[in-house]
């Protein structure tokens, strides 16, 4: 539906040579609806994969000019965003003294979801912004430590049983 969709709305920018715009004041009823359409696609299209952004830039080169702006726009804006999730972040670490959980409040729950989202990312995240999270409290560095380093988590939680392995030649039991 999508491509069949992006088809018609090429077709259209072929026929006028422009990209119709959002408002009831297109006289063109057609040129109202692929307004309104390609509207919406802008306003999701953080949510589209990189093979229908590809599509949608292949249909016409005005349409390949308005997303590039589109991509340009949101890398600024999603920059400064993350700053100020970050800042948000380092306030509510400030104020509650541990990192945000779900079900506290819609800001919490907010914040718990982003920090998600940047530990999905992780890989993506630059050297800077990396660091950014880590400045904003040490409980955040220690998560990040964990995100980093999978591992040191298990390493710590494996630690004393070693020991006891180490030193009783055995693994210990429910009376150790």
């Amino acid at each position: 539906a999508f491509r069949r969709r992006v088809l018609e709305f090429a077709s259209f920018v072929e026929r006028a040579n422009r990209i119709p715009r959002p408002t009831r004041d297109e006289a063109d009823a057609e040129a109202r609806v692929h307004g309104y359409w390609f509207n919406n696609v802008y306003k999701n299209v953080g949510d589209m994969t990189t093979c229908q952004l590809d599509f949608l830039r292949s249909a016409h080169p005005l349409i390949a000019k308005r997303v590039d702006d589109w991509d340009k726009d949101m890398k600024a804006r999603s920059g400064i965003l993350w700053i100020s999730h970050c800042e948000e972040l380092a306030s509510f670490l400030r104020a509650n003294q541990r990192l945000p959980c779900n079900g506290q409040s819609e800001k919490e729950v907010f914040l718990r979801n982003w920090m998600y989202r940047q530990h999905q990312n992780l890989a993506k995240l630059s050297d800077g912004q990396i660091q950014r999270l880590r400045d904003t409290g040490s409980l955040m560095a220690a998560e990040l430590e964990i995100w980093l380093d999978p591992m040191s988590k298990w390493r710590t939680q494996c630690s004393e049983p070693a020991a006891f392995v180490k030193q009783n030649g055995r693994l210990p039991t429910k009376k150790d």
